[in-house]
């Protein structure tokens, strides 16, 4: 017996055996849902889904046995059906992930009503065309499920494959009637959130339908208090039934009120459960509320008072013609008596389509906050009128607005008024013909509950008159307002947000002005809307026919978070156009000074003089000319600000060959008088060029420039100690005659806070081609006295090189190495002020800028990169140790356009600055753009420490100079993969992976082996 347990329990570990190796050679079988991700079975009429039948099941990339596999299916799984496919019996289901595949229909179980399942297109294989169609697969639907009662119209030709984006979210509308001969829906949701829908047959009288937005009952003539014979005995039998469309409300508790105004202007009321709309006899008796009413409103907040307000026309002596105000506690079953809110005898003589009430309440509280809008039409004027303790007591009437004495004779009189609330926060919203308007919208805000308006503001983007407005409230805070405007040529919808302190932009809503019925090919002009916002954030409108259909539609779309109403503003500012002209800017720098003003110097009319503007915390000075070469052209201006305010400009002369310096007064440098006269500050009888300009914190001013040719070639430097009223001997930084150089340019200046100056320029092959051969380095510890030896940081090719400074003794030095095709950039940091360097390495996510670039620090240390490609500015930021780029801003409204010169600049607020200029079709233009970086709370270590490499000083002889190649030595660290042992066995080489899988099941059967061995000698014995 027990032989035959040992030969038994080897044969099941030689299963095991084969699953391991099974396990490693067909992983893909091993892509099973966890139990816990299976879906319950669907309802049989209910959603569509699948479920595996001959498990496990392969999912494939497409509907085909050609396609991937992607996933499988384990057995009984079931999967939500997502669509299929029109030529072959595939279905494509949604996985546990989110993930979309395709199942073969002779493998699965197919559950609900797929009667509305989207036919999907198949993706194409890799290399081939799209396939020709086959013969059009319709599943057979289940017998028991019912055809839907709605037929599905689709809303514009093309709406289904490519809609346009302003109707791309609403859903198909769905005709609710179905007659031909329906208008005036109204629509109200209970408690339950279940729709109750009724409209005017011409046939049938009131017809009524119920649903939850997906599915609805048969559309049903009812008997309802506002639509019955029993009040009319007189009638006689071939008379119509007396028809009044109501008013609905709904409350908490799960009843739905009614108001309605008969043919003698009485206003009635009456109730019933939600359950038994279609019931006539639970419908509550009819009360008399009013014995003249135009029109009516009524709201319910919070499941408290029933709030009724409405415009009396019949003037007595006991009532005058007015507004009035009714409430119904909750609980209680009698009215409180009318309160007469406003009066006024120009009502008495109103039409009932003039007449116009909107009443609002919002919890405050133990109480209500209560509003009410109204018009005055024969006056011209909007008023409202507001109670803080749930319409026990009113304050005076507030006129909102009224005709004006520069209104026009055709300027339409203030009226339609709505009022909406977010808790305190109201708003009124209305028309007039204002501002020599004929007709515009108009709101004024309250942040107190109506106790005190804003001022009168009109909307931004005019949209002509507005007919109706209707105020939603939704789950996200919003104040969502549903608008028909009348635009003269035709009738447009819009929706737009409030959020308490600002409206979005207004979207327009084309398909809620009209659509294609597709089974009759004709335009449904689609007007009188009902809208209704779930808590499940969906918008639903329902509205009629206007034109020959004559029937009920209904669609809903999400309305959206509020970020899609408030979008955050873009990064950058717009574009601000600060000079124009038909010569082009070839140089120009900006600098901003202690209070954030930026100040920008250039070059424009053929190099004349240096061009100067300002900007504050709003706008641009006009440019103003403001400093001048001695001799003939300016050019390459390059200015900083010291601790006086004062602006230090230094520039070269284009045909002088001489630096020249000058300064103003900040506040003052918009006047060219009151700049000191240009100085000559460079060396005479040089042609020189490429100033630069830093002062110390002690107003040192120090000046570098080139001499980049000829006699005297070199890099030099002046200082003045007196604000520039006298300047040192020349120093010579380096020589480039004694190095045998062709050419030398492009010094850039630099000092750190411990006051060493650094100085960074690059070398040039002769016959000039515009790529430098090499980019070197030194540094002065003695105020620019003496200077180290030059040090070589790079012989590639450096098309752009530049020196940092911050802090004490940290230095950046940038290059960049290739062409814009293969750019490269390279970066190295020193914290002992340049006397050892980090291993150069090369940037990581740095772009690839097409145009000009500029380096600059924000007042936290980090490096911000600034270029343009094209037209297009883009900007990275140095952060954990890589570059990380931001968004980008179109710098100029033709896309043709080229950025070729621009300067940046970072106040101390965080505020960067760009000033650029651009090629236009017919001018060069000079402009702005800035945004607001968030400045961290503390300073981060400006660049990654990496382990700082001494570089040997170079002595510059006319031999040529050793070629040193840059080492990248950026940290890698390799992610673990696998498991320990995986990875000490070599990482994911698939020998390893064969023999780890054995590893399980070689150590079951050694240990079954021996305690078979064991049994046997016990048996044994």
């Amino acid at each position: 017996m027990l032989k035959v347990a040992y030969k038994l329990t080897i044969g099941i570990l030689g299963l095991i055996l084969l699953a391991g190796i099974a396990f490693w050679v067909f992983p893909g079988a091993t892509v099973v849902a966890q139990e816990d991700q299976f879906l319950p079975t669907a309802e049989p009429c209910g959603a569509p889904t699948i479920q595996s039948s001959a498990g496990p099941v392969n999912v494939r990339s497409g509907p085909g046995v050609d396609y991937e596999v992607i996933g499988v299916l384990a057995f009984l799984e079931v999967r939500p059906i997502a669509g299929r496919a029109g030529s072959a019996e595939w279905w494509q289901v949604q996985m546990a992930d989110g993930s979309l595949g395709w199942v073969a229909n002779n493998a699965v179980n197919v559950q609900g009503d797929t009667t509305e399942v989207p036919v999907v297109e198949a993706p194409l294989l890799a290399g081939e065309e799209a396939p020709t169609p086959g013969p059009t697969w319709n599943p057979t639907p289940n017998p028991l499920c019912p055809t839907p009662v709605a037929s599905v119209v689709t809303a514009t030709p093309g709406a289904a494959t490519d809609p346009p984006v302003e109707t791309n979210t609403w859903t198909t509308p769905i005709n609710l009637s179905l007659s031909g001969a329906s208008n005036e829906p109204q629509v109200v949701v209970d408690a339950n959130g279940q729709f109750h829908i009724i409209w005017k047959d011409d046939v049938e009288g009131f017809v009524y339908v119920a649903g939850d937005g997906q599915e609805w009952s048969i559309p049903a003539a009812v008997e309802t208090p506002f639509g019955t014979r029993r009040y009319y005995p007189d009638l006689k039998e071939d008379d119509p039934t007396p028809l009044f469309v109501p008013h609905l409300v709904a409350d908490p508790t799960g009843r739905i009120h009614a108001f309605w105004i008969d043919e003698e202007l009485k206003i009635y009321y009456s109730s019933v459960d939600a359950a038994d709309f279609a019931n006539f006899s639970a419908w509550s008796s009819r009360q008399n509320l009013a014995e003249s009413a135009l029109q009516l409103d009524v709201v319910i907040a919070a499941g408290e008072p029933l709030h009724l307000a409405y415009v009396r026309p019949l003037d007595t002596a006991e009532a005058p013609a007015g507004i009035y105000y009714r409430q119904l506690a909750s609980g209680e079953s009698e009215w409180s008596t009318p309160a007469q809110i406003y009066q006024s005898r120009y009502f008495r003589s109103l039409a009932q389509d003039q007449a116009h009430v909107r009443i609002i309440a919002t919890r405050s509280g133990e109480a209500d906050q209560v509003l009410i809008a109204w018009d005055n039409r024969p006056l011209g004027r909007v008023l409202v009128a507001r109670s803080g303790d749930g319409g026990q007591s009113w304050g005076e009437p507030f006129q909102v607005d009224g005709r004006e004495p520069e209104d026009t004779a055709e300027a339409a009189n203030p009226g339609n008024i709505a009022v909406g609330a977010l808790g305190d926060n109201a708003v009124l919203v209305w028309r007039a013909g204002h501002d020599e308007a004929t007709c515009s919208e108009y709101y004024r805000q309250s942040t107190d509950g109506g106790l005190t308006w804003g001022e009168r503001l009109r909307f931004d983007t005019p949209r002509g008159c507005h007919d109706t407005d209707q105020f939603l409230v939704s789950p996200d805070g919003l104040l969502v307002l549903l608008a028909l405007v009348d635009e003269i040529t035709e009738k447009k919808v819009y929706l737009l947000a409030w959020n308490g302190e600002a409206w979005s932009e207004p979207q327009e809503q084309a398909l809620l002005s009209g659509f294609e019925n597709q089974e009759t090919y004709l335009e449904v002009t689609y007007q009188c809307h009902q809208a209704s916002l779930l808590e499940s954030n969906t918008l639903f409108v329902v509205g009629c026919d206007a034109a020959a259909g004559k029937d009920i539609w209904l669609t809903s779309r999400p309305l959206g978070r509020p970020v899609d109403w408030f979008p955050p503003p873009p990064t950058w500012q717009p574009p601000v156009l600060i000079g124009a002209g038909p010569n082009t800017v070839p140089s120009l720098d900006l600098v901003a000074d202690a209070d954030g003003l930026l100040h920008a110097f250039w070059v424009q009319n053929e190099g004349a003089a240096i061009t100067y503007a300002s900007r504050d915390n709003l706008r641009w000075s006009q440019p103003t000319e403001v400093l001048r070469a001695l001799q003939g052209g300016s050019g390459q201006p390059a200015a900083t600000v010291d601790g006086q305010g004062h602006l230090l400009v230094v520039w070269s002369g284009t045909v002088s060959g001489q630096i020249y310096f000058s300064w103003a007064e900040a506040a003052r440098a918009l006047t060219p008088s009151d700049w000191t006269l240009a100085q000559v500050i460079s060396e005479p009888g040089l042609v020189a060029q490429s100033p630069d300009i830093v002062v110390s914190p002690r107003g040192t001013i120090y000046v570098s420039y080139v001499v980049p040719l000829n006699e005297g070639r070199g890099i030099y430097l002046v200082y003045s100690q007196d604000g520039g009223s006298t300047w040192s001997p020349t120093v010579t930084v380096f020589d480039g005659v004694a190095a045998d150089w062709a050419m030398v340019d492009r010094p850039r200046l630099a000092m750190t806070g411990n006051g060493d100056l650094h100085l960074v320029w690059a070398r040039y092959q002769a016959p000039f081609n515009g790529e430098p051969l090499a980019f070197f380095y030194a540094r002065s510890e003695d105020q620019g006295q003496n200077w180290s030896e030059p040090e070589l940081v790079a012989e590639k090719p450096a098309s752009w090189s530049e020196v940092v400074a911050f802090g004490e003794r940290s230095l950046h030095r940038l290059w960049l190495n290739g062409n814009n095709d293969t750019l490269a950039l390279w970066y190295q940091l020193s914290q002992d002020s340049g006397h050892t360097w980090t291993t150069a390495a090369s940037a990581t996510g740095f772009g690839q800028p097409g145009g000009p670039i500029w380096l600059t620090l924000d007042s936290a240390g980090r490096l911000h990169l600034l270029g343009a490609k094209g037209n297009v500015l883009q900007h990275w930021m140095w952060e954990n140790g890589k570059w990380v780029i931001g968004e980008e801003a179109a710098l100029t409204t033709d896309p043709a356009s080229d950025v070729y010169a621009l300067a940046a600049a970072i106040a101390a607020n965080g505020n960067v600055a760009v000033v650029y200029a651009a090629t236009g079709a017919e001018e060069n233009t000079l402009s702005y753009t800035g945004r607001l970086l968030e400045l961290p709370a503390m300073m981060p270590t400006p660049l990654p420490t990496l382990t700082p490499t001494p570089r040997p000083t170079s002595t510059v002889t006319p031999t040529p100079l050793p070629t040193p190649s840059p080492t990248v030595a950026l940290p890698t660290e390799a992610a673990p993969s696998g498991s320990p042992v995986r990875r000490a066995l070599g990482g994911d080489n698939s020998l390893v992976s064969l023999a780890l899988s054995f590893i399980p099941a070689i150590l079951v059967v050694a240990v079954a082996f021996l305690l078979g061995m064991r049994a046997l000698r016990l048996g044994r014995r």
